[in-house]
């Protein structure tokens, strides 16, 4: 069986001038991982579910202090997230979750600056 993989790439510079204000790395860290699982609790609640292997498959690995991977080893999720000839039903599903946490991200870490 082979595997599917996709990486998404966004423009994370506003949030990343925003944490490089935040002086305690202990609230950076906090910020960051509250982030991080609003991704995950997101993504994983606007999953398409059919028989919910897609969205059962959702995990989050803190690779270091500031840096989460979140990923699904399901083989189609990304046949959910661009579609197929067939169905674009539920296209842009992890795409619209990423843009909408460009905009959430920012109270959190602007939260995280105050004293």
């Amino acid at each position: 069986m082979s595997l599917v993989g996709v990486t998404f790439k966004a423009d994370f510079r506003p949030i990343n001038r925003a944490l490089a204000k935040i002086k305690d790395p202990n609230k950076q860290q906090a910020a960051i991982k509250k982030v991080a699982f609003g991704v995950l609790a997101d993504v994983t609640r606007k999953t398409p579910v059919d028989t919910g292997r897609a969205k059962s498959g959702w995990n989050i690995k803190a690779v270091n202090y500031t840096l989460y991977r979140i990923g699904n080893n399901v083989y189609y999720v990304p046949y959910l997230e661009f579609g197929t000839a067939r169905s674009r039903k539920h296209a842009g599903f992890i795409r619209g979750t990423i843009a909408n946490w460009r905009v959430k991200a920012i109270p959190i870490i602007k939260k995280a600056m105050m004293p």
